[in-house]
């Protein structure tokens, strides 16, 4: 299948070739705190774009409705995924509510080698990423894993594994436990039935159709991060 007809799929009626990328993100995400002045999404790309989204300062919401399109850009037409959930989670902190972003507390760390490590959790669920020795994530291979690690309380904030956490929260989160296969899975969390920790994960593209093939660009700026990705659409060569 050629990279064309992947664009047809996406919904396109008329494909043009040129050297641009086929979607281009920019994005600032605060790590802390409470002033969310710098941050933003936009997201350019031939489904639909949005040019610098951010949260209202008073309302909460974000100004553009950046996540009904990331959602395109995110899952093929049979929902299966494009991109690690992890990564496109991070990406759409830009413009999430300042309650948000503190419940689900994004991390990053600095590797000895000059990695980064970026991780986070979201509905029960950690991530972690690693970007190679020059701060890029790259598309579709990469260091992408995940673990459930507590579960999702509507209206509340989400309930941790005493396993990995020292109070219950995404807050009192213990890294080091959450990413050790030493400690088990299958317990169950806060007494409720059915819901249980999991095995450690690759946080892996589901879409046999197509995926995103490129790099993001991280970098380090303040109390925040920078984010600059350019991506093309890259047909499967195992499609449904």
């Amino acid at each position: 299948m050629k990279r064309w007809w992947v664009l047809v799929l996406m919904g396109l009626v008329t494909v043009t070739f040129t050297a641009a990328a086929d979607l281009v993100i920019d994005a600032h995400v605060s790590l802390g705190g409470t002033d969310r002045s710098a941050d933003f999404v936009s997201i350019i790309g031939s489904l639909a774009t949005v040019d610098h989204d951010h949260v209202d300062a008073v309302s909460g919401a974000s100004q553009h409705a950046a996540t009904p399109i990331w959602i395109g850009y995110g899952f093929d037409v049979k929902g299966a995924r494009t991109f690690p959930a992890g990564l496109w989670g991070l990406l759409l902190f830009g413009a999430a509510s300042t309650q948000t972003l503190s419940l689900q507390a994004p991390q990053l760390v600095k590797n000895t080698d000059g990695s980064f490590t970026i991780q986070y959790e979201y509905a029960g669920i950690a991530y972690e990423m690693t970007t190679d020795l020059h701060g890029a994530l790259e598309l579709p291979t990469g260091l992408y894993r995940s673990r459930v690690v507590g579960t999702a309380q509507p209206g509340k904030p989400d309930l941790i594994s005493a396993d990995f956490s020292t109070n219950g929260t995404a807050a009192g989160l213990q890294w080091s436990k959450v990413w050790d296969p030493g400690v088990p899975s299958g317990a169950t969390i806060g007494g409720l039935a059915g819901s249980k920790t999991g095995p450690i994960r690759t946080d892996a593209i589901s879409s046999r159709i197509y995926s995103w093939q490129g790099f993001l660009q991280i970098t380090p700026v303040d109390a925040g991060l920078n984010f600059h990705g350019e991506f093309n659409a890259v047909s499967s060569s195992n499609p449904y």
